[in-house]
């Protein structure tokens, strides 16, 4: 039998929002306020993204276009997202895809972050997919729900074999991976994730053309993981839930790896620029 026209090979993640069953619980009491600062953050995440995009466009349509051309979905069940991109298409190929597919997911991770100290954690597979109205089925979507949900443990977003064998094939055979494509890293382990602390709109190659004023406008809705100032209020958040989280050292341990991983990377760095 033909394949319909409704599967293609893609890029998969799958997000999960830590926290979510307490939440839940409050809900069934009746108690909406964690609710309502959820959805809002959601909202936010979503809101601020598009708008970043938006605001690019203006200045390098076609750099804006290649985006929009990864055709990034988005769906939401629960506490659940799923986020998927075509493997490559014609006009742009799969790293290209990657990145774009990366930093999405990485501007999602540090929104929610910074808009309500939400952590999320989750997996990137590459596999078939297949997608209507009422079901979406796909290999690659079960890899990455059990990256999320038995490997990962810390609230970061896994790389599976399968998308590191791929970029291993695309780049030289003597490239290092970690090295050679700076949104993957690890930390305290040999897993790879995606380091959300290491994107930023100037990593888009529309930033270099463009003259002072535009430059201005674009650092105004940088998000700017660099600077302490605004790094401060997020520590301060997450310092302040994992005071909240009490004896229950699942949540703690969560907490507690993020903070390393965000000190360790502030460290590196000011080591880079001489601080």
């Amino acid at each position: 039998m033909p394949e319909s026209p409704l599967i293609d090979t893609k890029i998969v993640a799958f997000l999960d929002v830590l926290g979510y069953r307490n939440i839940a619980d409050k809900f069934e009491r009746g108690d909406y306020v964690d609710f309502y600062l959820l959805r809002d953050a959601i909202g936010e995440a979503m809101g601020e993204f598009h708008g970043v995009f938006a605001k690019l466009i203006k200045f390098e349509p076609d750099e804006t276009a290649q985006w929009r051309k990864t055709n990034i979905q988005f769906r939401t069940f629960s506490d659940c997202i799923c986020i998927t991109a075509p493997l490559e298409s014609n006009e742009i190929g799969f790293l290209k895809h990657l990145r774009n597919f990366l930093k999405t997911l990485a501007f999602f991770q540090t929104i929610m972050l910074r808009f309500g100290g939400y952590l999320i954690r989750g997996g990137v597979s590459i596999g078939k997919f297949y997608s209507d109205s009422n079901m979406i089925f796909s290999k690659g979507l079960v890899e990455a729900y059990e990256l999320e949900s038995k490997t990962a443990i810390y609230p970061r977003i896994l790389i599976g074999k399968s998308v590191q064998d791929r970029v291993s094939e695309e780049l030289s055979k003597t490239d290092e991976l970690l090295s050679s494509f700076p949104l993957f890293t690890s930390f305290e382990d040999d897993l790879v994730f995606i380091n959300f602390l290491n994107v930023e709109l100037v990593d888009f190659p529309a930033y270099e053309k463009l003259n002072d004023v535009q430059r201005g406008l674009v650092d105004d809705i940088e998000i700017g993981w660099r600077e302490k100032t605004i790094m401060a209020p997020v520590i301060e958040d997450l310092v302040t839930k994992r005071s909240q989280a009490g004896l229950d050292s699942r949540v703690v341990e969560k907490y507690d790896w993020m903070l390393r991983f965000i000190y360790n990377e502030m460290q590196r760095k000011e080591r880079q620029i001489g601080f």
